[in-house]
């Protein structure tokens, strides 16, 4: 056996003690005696009051805080985990030290998820990432700013009111981006292909003219004070769809099955 296994046989063993924890912090009792997730000592665990759900559970099938790049310092580099939502792993993942793992919303991982150190997603409402998929290392991605806007003691940019189209002239959004247009003006690149993927997206359910009826957003607060009492008999969806077609408020189709989402390949050029 040669040093680099014995060094990682070390590091695996020296985590044990938190991969214990975590396992029984994020998923039901069956399965967590399995260790199907395994994380480094080097792990820094900001919160773990949400839930983790596999497809899949094999010992040590989801690994945290080992390998990544030499340019990171195992000894220096800490892989940050915080877990308040809901984390779905849909196979064989490796989140590599040094990378930093947000999750209060919904955080899709496909099979063969793969995320490099020093990389970092934060996942506030729901971000879905398929099969085969490797993360970079000093990549950043996130659906949520973090920075609250305050009107009157509310939130008022909480559900985040920019859109983006591939091109249009006008648009019923007053803060509405044409990808084209951003594209077009990144150097040293060359569009390959964009397209719009909408599978199973209803556009019957799509209301534009209510964004100012205060109404309504008061409504949809009160619900999401309620959220995990109506979620535990399974009404939580029910509720808020009912609330938004009360007051043609838009509907998160992307919250079930529907796609709404552009779909963008750059090639780099120089």
């Amino acid at each position: 056996m040669n040093i680099d296994k014995i060094v990682k046989l070390i590091r695996y063993a020296s985590g044990l003690p938190k991969s214990i924890y975590v396992n029984f912090r994020l998923l039901p009792p069956h399965q967590a005696i399995q260790l199907p997730i395994m994380v480094s000592r080097k792990t820094k665990l900001r919160s773990l009051s949400g839930k983790a759900h596999l497809t899949k559970i094999k010992t040590g099938i989801v690994r945290i805080g080992f390998g990544g790049t030499d340019m990171l310092d195992y000894r220096y580099n800490r892989t940050i985990l915080k877990i308040t939502g809901d984390i779905y792993f849909n196979g064989k993942t490796k989140i590599a030290v040094g990378a930093k793992i947000n999750v209060s919303g919904e955080l899709y991982l496909g099979h063969h998820f793969d995320i490099t150190g020093d990389a970092i997603i934060i996942c506030a409402k729901k971000i879905s990432i398929g099969d085969n998929t490797m993360i970079a290392w000093q990549s950043i991605l996130m659906d949520t700013d973090q920075h609250a806007i305050y009107q009157d003691g509310n939130i008022i940019n909480d559900d985040h009111k920019s859109t983006f189209t591939i091109s249009k002239r006008t648009s019923w959004s007053e803060k509405s981006y044409n990808l084209i247009d951003i594209v077009n003006k990144l150097p040293n690149s060359k569009l390959i292909k964009i397209e719009l993927q909408d599978t199973d997206y209803k556009r019957s359910l799509l209301h534009h003219s209510v964004y100012t009826r205060t109404t309504a957003y008061k409504a949809i607060n009160w619900s999401r004070k309620f959220s995990s009492l109506f979620k535990a008999f399974g009404l939580r969806d029910t509720i808020n769809q009912a609330i938004c077609k009360l007051f043609k408020l838009p509907i998160d189709q992307s919250h079930h099955n529907a796609l709404a989402q552009i779909f963008v390949i750059l090639q780099k050029t120089a």
